[in-house]
This record gives C-alpha cells, sequence and structure tokens, in this order.
C-alpha cells in the first residue's frame, strides 16, 4: 500500500508518474495487467499476478479494512493526527511487515515527530582510507583530482582531510 496526503495527489501521482515509470522499466513493464486483465490496472490501485498495491490519501476511510506487508506512507508531515497509527493497524502484527515514513521534517509533537523520535537515529559515515577515522558525510570532504569533469566524476573520493 502506499499512501500519500490525499486521495486526488495519489492519483494524479499514480496517473502521471508511477504508471508512466512501471511501463517503461523493463523489469516491471512484463508484470502489469494487460489484454483481458487491463482492469486491474486502476488509478488507486494494481492487482498483479503475485500482489495487490493500493493507493490511498491518508483518510480513515482509505486506511481501513485492508491488511497489507508493506505499507509506504509519504509526506507523513502533512497528515492529520491519527493517521500514521492507522496505516501502520494495515501491517496487522506481521512478523515479516514493513512500515516506511517518508517525509521532510514536521513539527514537534506531532505524530510525525513522535514516530521519528521513537526510532533509533544514526548519521551515515565513512572510514577515511587515509586515517581509518570515521566520518561523516560532507560534501566538502569529496576530495577529487585535478583532471577532466568525466575523470573528476569517476575517481570522486571521500578523506576527512586531516
Amino acid at each position: 500500500m502506499i499512501v500519500g496526503q490525499t486521495d486526488a495527489d495519489i492519483k494524479d501521482w499514480a496517473e502521471t508518474r508511477m504508471q508512466h515509470t512501471l511501463r517503461n522499466t523493463k523489469e516491471t513493464a512484463g508484470l502489469l495487467p494487460t489484454g483481458k486483465h487491463r482492469h486491474k490496472m486502476r488509478k488507486d490501485a494494481i492487482i498483479f499476478p503475485h500482489m495487490s498495491m493500493f493507493l490511498t490519501g491518508a483518510n480513515i476511510s482509505g486506511l481501513q479494512a485492508k491488511s497489507m506487508r508493506r505499507v509506504l506512507c509519504d509526506e507523513v508531515w502533512t497528515w492529520e493526527q491519527g493517521m500514521i497509527r492507522e496505516a501502520e493497524g494495515r501491517l496487522h502484527d506481521r512478523w515479516n511487515r514493513q512500515f516506511y515514513l517518508l517525509s521532510q521534517g514536521g513539527y514537534i509533537g506531532d505524530d510525525w515527530h513522535k514516530k521519528w523520535s521513537s526510532t533509533s537515529q544514526h548519521e551515515f559515515c565513512f572510514t577515511c582510507p587515509a586515517c581509518q577515522t570515521e566520518q561523516p558525510w560532507r560534501w566538502e570532504k569529496c576530495q577529487t583530482p585535478k583532471a577532466t569533469i568525466t575523470a573528476r566524476w569517476q575517481t570522486g573520493d571521500f578523506r576527512c582531510g586531516d
């Protein structure tokens, strides 16, 4: 299940972006319903032979009754209070459930902030090849040789600079 901000937003995204991408990606194009099964591809759902993918807005009517293994939620900082809990409820305590919340920051104390605060936060790091010290990723730490643009893109190296 993919949950967007509103029903209208998710249907627009599905029609203008997602369906186009699925049709034009070699790995997914052959999975799409066609011919006598073409009605299984809608603005708010795709019924594949091996699974169903539903799309809905973050509202109570869209987040009820469906039991899902994976739920991907987009721009949850805009959602009304309680909708993250409703979306997570679609997983029904499966052992292999996957719940994804994608968003920019919201407001301190809202559902999104509370959910984020309940998780472990880590900063992606790399180990400097020169000094073997763990360093946070920062563009200013990317060193490139004095060469052509193509060579620079192909040989960028992250180092702490010490």
